[in-house]
């Protein structure tokens, strides 16, 4: 689930595969208000074949002229 500063959440899920996931958080997200943070939470998770732990190798933000991030 990514949830964010003004209580929206969206609940996403991810393929497991070697290549990228990605997730476009849309203005309606957004609600046009300035991003002070992001929460991601894993919210199930399965038992892998070698390794008792959860994964996840890399979380990028990519962020558009609509998304204004608050640095205040």
């Amino acid at each position: 689930m990514i949830e964010r500063d003004n209580g929206l959440a969206l609940t996403v899920e991810l393929r497991d595969e070697p290549n990228c996931n990605s997730t476009e958080l849309s203005d309606t997200y957004s609600g046009g208000i300035p991003l002070s943070w992001i929460r991601l939470t894993i919210l199930e998770v399965y038992p892998g074949e070698e390794w008792d732990d959860t994964c996840i190798a890399e979380v990028v933000p990519y962020f558009t002229e609509t998304w204004k991030w608050n640095d205040e």
